[in-house]
């Protein structure tokens, strides 16, 4: 989510694999950077159902990534 004009391409895309793959979850991660990315997300949530992964969950190498966001994401 680096560039705001390809973000609907993106959500398409995410889309059309899950529903071509049926209960497929998708794991996305951003860093925080742009304030587009909010409204980016609140787009995602129209169509996945999300949930914020536990900073307890990640890799050590993430779990210090303060500024970076961990999603799992499935199909609604």
């Amino acid at each position: 989510m680096y560039i705001e004009a390809n973000f609907n391409k993106l959500l398409k895309t995410m889309i059309k694999f899950c529903k071509n793959y049926k209960n497929i979850k998708i794991l996305f991660s951003y860093k925080k950077r742009y304030k587009f990315q909010e409204n980016c997300i609140e787009n995602i949530k129209k169509y996945f159902d999300i949930i914020e992964i536990n900073r307890n969950e990640l890799h050590k190498d993430f779990k210090e990534k303060l500024n970076y966001v961990f999603l799992s994401m499935n199909l609604k």
